[in-house]
């Protein structure tokens, strides 16, 4: 029985059309909740879908979302609102992870992220992405600004091929380097990723 059934039956002595109807309009306020609540047919206790990030219905991710600490932003997809509960960004905000996940969300192709620490002091920070990757800078900056720590200098440039910091932090071997890359345009024309420290 639903709980508006319920709710009628246990006024069944005092119900009449007007109070039925009434009562009904209640019960069908907790239907929702009670289908979460139902048991499947697949052995899982009904509620456990609500905390199942692969079998949480799409309309309660906001819900689920809230035991990691997180509230989806708007415009996701379904795949990228579940990826988003299972990276739960905001309990490694600060990290290197962290920086490289926010700044690929926003990445195409290859989604290839260069961090370079200490790039020109201890609390400096710069983070390259590739032009042919970057459909919207602005984009990626305002993801970066949320995980980066306020005491952090941050530096975010959107380039074609690599900096010459990338090139020194990579391969401090110029001999090693002219082999791989003879002319100065094959060098810059490299988008390698990864994290390097100046």
């Amino acid at each position: 029985m639903s709980v508006a059934d319920d709710l009628v039956e246990a006024h069944e002595p005092w119900v009449t059309a007007d109070l039925e109807d009434y009562l009904r309009s209640i019960g069908e306020m907790f239907s929702q909740v009670e289908l979460y609540a139902l048991d499947t047919e697949d052995d899982f206790e009904g509620w456990t879908i609500l905390l199942d990030v692969d079998r949480c219905p799409r309309e309660a991710l906001p819900y689920l979302a809230q035991y990691v600490g997180e509230r989806l932003p708007m415009g996701l997809t379904e795949a990228e609102e579940r990826q988003w509960v299972r990276d739960a960004p905001n309990q490694i905000r600060g990290t290197i992870k962290s920086i490289v996940d926010a700044a690929q969300r926003y990445l195409t192709g290859g989604k290839t992220v260069t961090v370079i620490q200490r790039d020109g002091g201890a609390d400096k920070l710069t983070v390259v992405s590739y032009t042919d990757q970057t459909p919207n800078s602005a984009q990626v900056l305002a993801e970066l600004n949320k995980v980066v720590p306020a005491d952090i200098s941050l530096t975010y440039v959107v380039n074609s091929g690599q900096i010459w910091s990338q090139v020194i932090a990579t391969d401090p071997d110029w001999t090693n380097t002219i082999s791989e890359s003879p002319t100065w345009a094959d060098l810059m024309a490299e988008t390698p990723g990864g994290t390097y420290g100046t």
